[in-house]
């Protein structure tokens, strides 16, 4: 299950980094990133990427963290276990 994610998220790093010019042409910027804002509230709602997966987009990360008021926590297994059904 965290590998998906961590690829989900790769692929949005690849999208701001590559074609986000192509997407504030036809207009979808503010779909991109509510997309991708709801990704990482359920990433780290459940701790499902590694930390240093963010660095690739850092700065961003960094600005709905402040946006939205949310800390950076360290990680804590336990939350994971919530979707423990997901992984059978």
């Amino acid at each position: 299950m965290k590998q998906i994610f961590t690829r989900f998220f790769r692929i949005y790093a690849i999208i701001y980094s590559h074609h986000f010019s192509k997407l504030e042409q036809a207009g979808a910027v503010s779909h991109l990133n509510t997309s991708f804002k709801h990704l990482l509230l359920f990433i780290w709602e459940y701790n499902l990427v590694q930390p240093n997966e963010f660095d690739a987009l850092k700065d961003i990360v960094k600005e709905i963290r402040v946006r939205y008021g949310i800390e950076d926590k360290p990680v804590v297994e336990s939350s994971y276990t919530r979707l423990s059904f997901l992984s059978r």
